[in-house]
């Protein structure tokens, strides 16, 4: 399905699901392709320089483009007021997309705009400020390098996947809310040579307390992944 292109700061507007209300073998042929896509397992923040020191109040954007609609596909997205904290031990970056699979059929493109806190002054300093274009390779990682820092984004490509939206996760037996927070993830897709699969985390909440949601439902981060 193909949007329309918008201005550099446009986000994608395209749903995460189609074609639910078909039976199976009913899809129409000229309407639907099945392409490779993204999987984005993380997002980590490494190899500071020596200026820099943990821990680190982050924000900003990381989205990625694809030939759909060229439109961003946030991946990461916080205000100045609304920063990460991250630390040596937990130096990655709290996701809340894509919003929609990430075709992989022609190159992909990543932005990333991240700045950091300094101060109750609210003085920022930007930690890494750069553009990249993927091609469909093997790659389980993308290195974003900078003057300051590196992001490492770890992904893998899916020859011909499906797009699953995980319409939600709901606590039906036990205490609630968390005492100490709540992690969720799922494992789509496992490699015959790998030992463990990989995880892609759908809420990862560090805190005291979770605020209730509606009839015992999760708040989760991100809810689309390719199975």
């Amino acid at each position: 399905m193909m949007g329309r292109c918008g201005a550099f700061e446009h986000t994608t507007t395209l749903s995460s699901m189609h074609f639910t209300h078909c039976t199976p073998d009913t899809i129409p042929s000229h309407a639907a392709l099945s392409g490779s896509t993204l999987q984005i397992y993380s997002i980590q923040i490494k190899d500071l320089n020596g200026n820099l020191n943990w821990p680190l109040k982050v924000y900003g954007v990381v989205v990625a483009r694809d030939t759909v609609d060229r439109n961003r596909n946030i991946l990461f997205s916080r205000t100045k007021r609304n920063h990460q904290l991250l630390t040596e031990k937990d130096p990655f970056l709290h996701l809340t997309g894509p919003s929609r699979a990430i075709l992989a059929v022609d190159p992909v493109d990543f932005e990333v705009e991240l700045k950091i806190n300094k101060g109750l002054e609210f003085r920022e300093r930007v930690l890494i400020s750069l553009h990249n274009r993927y091609y469909a390779t093997d790659n389980a990682s993308i290195f974003l390098r900078g003057p300051e820092c590196t992001a490492e984004l770890s992904i893998e490509r899916l020859a011909t996947p499906l797009r699953a939206t995980i319409v939600g996760a709901r606590v039906v037996e036990g205490g609630w809310p968390f005492k100490h927070g709540c992690r969720v993830v799922c494992s789509p897709f496992v490699a015959a040579a790998e030992a463990m699969p990989r995880e892609v985390v759908l809420l990862d909440y560090h805190g005291k307390r979770m605020r209730v949601g509606w009839d015992r439902y999760l708040h989760l981060s991100r809810n689309v992944i390719s199975v």
